[in-house]
């Protein structure tokens, strides 16, 4: 089910999913001005629809924010490009992970470079770090935080305090970078 709106003379669809996982409504707005609902499997649409209702201003605001301050990010996200680049990235990763990790002194399993749709980078609960190819295309201060935030992660598998404290010892703005990346979207391919 899709329902369009009208930001600023731009036409957004939202679009409801249902979801066996989530527990309750919830409304997420991307940075590329995507909207999604997610519905439990339980709940029906009306219920979901005047849920959306009552969020629309919230809503209409982060479009409005996105569509304001949105940084350009001078990638296709095309798998040739991923190709392309993809070992590039793995090269400046795996300096950076070193030149951190001295402070640090974390251990992890495996390393991937991917071609993520919403995420810059993400550690799993084996230890295994991900990033996003398109990281290459970022400010060095911005690649340096997505990979300190996430060696951080092998230590605490959380957004705690204890987690930004880690952070904040290596990348003490961390807070400004961390609000400038909100306005970057991941170059999607159609």
């Amino acid at each position: 089910m899709t329902i369009t709106i009208n930001v600023a003379g731009q036409t957004i669809s939202c679009v409801f999913r249902k979801s066996k996982r989530a527990k309750r409504v919830s409304v997420r707005v991307y940075p590329d001005t995507s909207v999604i609902i997610t519905v439990p499997q339980r709940i029906p649409y009306f219920f979901a629809q005047d849920f959306f209702y009552t969020n629309i201003q919230w809503i209409e605001k982060k479009v409005q924010e996105y569509t304001t301050s949105r940084i350009s990010l001078n990638s296709s996200g095309t798998k040739e490009e991923y190709l392309q680049y993809k070992e590039v990235v793995r090269n400046i990763i795996l300096e950076k992970i070193a030149r951190y990790n001295v402070f640090y002194c974390f251990s992890y399993n495996r390393l991937s470079i991917r071609n993520q749709k919403t995420r810059w980078g993400s550690c799993s609960s084996d230890k295994n770090l991900n990033f996003n190819y398109q990281l290459y295309f970022l400010p060095e201060r911005m690649i340096d935080y997505v990979v300190v935030h996430e060696l951080c992660h092998l230590a605490e598998l959380n957004h705690s305090p204890r987690f930004w404290q880690l952070v904040g010892q290596t990348i003490p703005t961390y807070k400004n970078i961390e609000k400038e990346m909100r306005h970057i979207s991941v170059a999607r391919t159609v």
